[in-house]
């Protein structure tokens, strides 16, 4: 009735207590149904979730099973055996080489960013040298031209 009503611009009688109970009655079983739809869908899309992630999980033991055919350490749920102490020791003596190698080049690139800006600079005080110059020369000759042009020399 309301639609109508909103739709065609003419008022419409009074709705009656009946009517207005009926329409009010209509438009919860349309929110109860929108609301099981989408609760439905939030279970189907939970679900959905909780698939992947035990298919993921079924995967990851797949692959620690894998493993551990080639560690015999880890097999059978077996704790991973330790290193020794020589291949900690020369898995640190590595770490150790790889992060001097790392600095030298950071020194490196550092230093050649240093001189690179003092280049810079030097460029730039040559520049401003020779525009001091310039303009000195440039005041020299209108000194000359306005002395001559008011005739004192």
């Amino acid at each position: 009735m309301r639609e109508e009503e909103a739709a065609s611009g003419i008022e419409c009688e009074e709705l009656s207590e009946k009517d207005t109970l009926i329409e009010e009655l209509s438009e919860r079983e349309r929110s109860f149904q929108v609301k099981e739809k989408n609760t439905a869908k939030d279970k189907e899309a939970a679900e959905s979730v909780r698939r992947k992630a035990m298919e993921r999980m079924k995967d990851s033991k797949r692959k620690t099973s894998q493993d551990s055919d080639l560690d015999p350490g880890l097999a059978a749920g077996g704790k991973k055996s330790r290193k020794t102490a020589t291949e900690v020791i020369d898995f640190l003596k590595k770490k150790a080489k790889c992060e001097q190698t790392q600095r030298q080049q950071e020194m490196e690139l550092r230093r050649k960013e240093l001189e690179e800006n003092a280049k810079q600079q030097r460029g730039v005080l040559e520049l401003m040298q020779r525009q001091s110059e310039a303009q000195q020369q440039i005041n020299q000759t209108l000194l000359v031209l306005i002395q001559k042009a008011f005739g004192t020399v």
